[in-house]
């Protein structure tokens, strides 16, 4: 219910305005941070926390116990390559996918685990939890409109 209520707000907000800056934390380093037992530190989607096959910390940008200070985890080479994917497949969304105004460019985590990297665009994870229920909303909204 959640997604569906977040939608109808941006929705509604993008008929009101007539544009809406979409919002999606996962795309913002730092926003979100786990931090494994181990002392890794992982950002973006928590579940990059669980790498990849072979590689537990793939997706590591630093460590706790060998990190004196945390501003020097935004020199990390991990962090910039991340980022840079990112950024690259959110310009790609946002160029390509007439729903981007309501996901912001997908979650990070989807793309690589699904395409094999951060620079794409549509997941399954996309389809379901983003276009249709989008589509259900805008359904519904003109169904709500019709009685109004």
């Amino acid at each position: 219910i959640r997604e569906f209520n977040q939608i109808e707000d941006s929705l509604r907000k993008k008929i009101k305005y007539g544009r809406i800056e979409p919002l999606n934390t996962l795309t913002h380093p730092f926003h979100n941070i786990v931090v494994g037992r181990d002392g890794d530190i992982f950002t973006y989607s928590p579940e990059l926390a669980s790498g990849i096959p072979n590689d537990p910390h793939h997706f590591s940008i630093g460590n706790l116990l060998n990190t004196p200070k945390l501003s020097n985890l935004l020199q990390s080479k991990r962090l910039t390559e991340m980022h840079n994917g990112i950024q690259k497949g959110i310009k790609k969304c946002a160029e390509n996918c007439k729903y981007f105004e309501v996901c912001g460019g997908g979650y990070p985590s989807s793309k690589y685990y699904e395409n094999g990297s951060f620079d794409s665009m549509e997941t399954q994870q996309c389809i379901a939890n983003k276009k249709a229920m989008t589509d259900v909303v805008i359904e519904n909204m003109k169904v709500e409109s019709k009685y109004n």
